[in-house]
């Protein structure tokens, strides 16, 4: 940068320059968060966002609408949550940078609640054997307590494989 006085004949009465001063125009933009903006998480104690330079304070920031109280860090922020509830969330607010360039940003994300594996019950009835022809035919009635994918192997008396087969059953009883 370079400052000239002049006077009312335009003559330079002094000059002054100063090298290496940067002008920045350029507000700080949200690039990353985490969660990501638009996901699905199981467990949420802490929101992460990473702006493109150097945050020097954030504005207005909610979280679902109430107060939000960031951590700086360079270009990234951090919101302590504690752990949200299952449902959709929001955080808002503005990013701005030492020169006072501000933009705003938002980060939605659902926290889904955790589910349990369904615990399966298996139960074997008393086999039955028949003759058809040549053959002997064995049923096995088989109970399952929820939908499950199930693999019954006959064996013969001393332990050697004889068929096995794997059956998708619904929850109730069938014969195998």
């Amino acid at each position: 940068v370079r400052a000239q006085a002049l006077d009312s004949a335009g003559t330079v009465l002094a000059t002054h320059a100063r090298e290496n001063i940067r002008v920045d125009n350029t507000a700080p933009a949200l690039v990353s968060s985490t969660p990501g903006d638009g996901s699905a998480v199981t467990a949420v104690t802490s929101v992460v966002i990473t702006a493109s330079e150097a945050v020097a304070a954030v504005r207005g920031a909610t979280l679902d609408g109430g107060g939000a109280t960031p951590e700086i860090a360079g270009a990234q922020v951090t919101f302590a949550t504690g752990t949200l509830a299952a449902g959709e969330h929001t955080l808002t607010g503005s990013l701005e940078d030492a020169a006072g360039n501000s933009s705003p940003f938002q980060v939605r994300f659902t926290v889904q609640a955790a589910t349990s594996p369904a615990t399966l019950t298996l139960q074997l009835g008393k086999p039955r054997s028949t003759k058809r022809g040549k053959n002997q035919v064995f049923s096995i009635p088989v109970t399952v307590s929820t939908r499950a994918r199930v693999r019954v192997t006959l064996l013969s008396p001393r332990g050697r494989r004889l068929r096995s087969t794997t059956v998708q059953f619904g929850a109730g009883r069938r014969v195998v």
